[in-house]
């Protein structure tokens, strides 16, 4: 991991409420809280929130990065769709917003995700349906933040990034069917 985990303008502050966040929503409250009691600190809903923050915060500006080091994906494929923001996006972009912004917990299984590419994980969540993982994504669940941390991601970013992942670990023939009755509805 690059330093400061990729966010160079985060700071220090911002790192390690990010880091409490993640820790404490990965089992680990108590070390959390006995750390800044240590410290003289104490632990409110508040500090919680701010950390929250602070991850949607330095996620969006990595995001931001990656969105200025890249030329912007021109849709060309067959499995290009409009979202429902209005703009037109692919696979190509959903990879892009993967890479950026999903990447870091859903290559490793970081707390819990389940991991691209991995047929068993997502088995019983492909089960729920698209609708339900753009909700999951969309709006967060468990540890994940509202769009992945992707604060300044649109709708139909978000939802082309769960297009890629679904694409990617199991549930092609579900996208494909989405594309298709999209195209053949509109």
């Amino acid at each position: 991991m690059p330093p400061k985990g990729g966010c160079a303008s985060c700071s220090t502050v911002q790192i390690k409420s990010a880091v409490d966040y993640l820790v404490a929503g990965s089992g680990g409250k108590a070390m959390v809280d006995s750390s800044l009691k240590m410290a003289g600190m104490s632990v409110s809903k508040m500090a919680g929130k701010r950390a929250s923050k602070s991850v949607s915060k330095m996620a969006g500006k990595m995001a931001g990065k990656s969105e200025r080091q890249t030329t912007a994906a021109k849709p060309t494929s067959a499995t290009t769709r409009a979202g429902s923001s209005g703009g037109v996006v692919s696979l190509a972009v959903g990879k892009r917003i993967f890479t950026a912004s999903c990447a870091a917990c859903h290559t490793t299984g970081a707390a819990g995700a389940p991991r691209y590419g991995n047929r068993t994980e997502w088995a019983s969540r492909l089960k729920r349906g698209l609708p339900q993982l753009y909700k999951n994504a969309l709006h967060g669940i468990g540890i994940m933040p509202p769009k992945g941390g992707c604060a300044s991601c649109s709708t139909a970013q978000i939802k082309s990034a769960v297009d890629y992942l679904v694409t990617g670990s199991g549930g092609k023939a579900m996208v494909e069917s989405l594309l298709k009755n999209k195209k053949g509805g509109a």
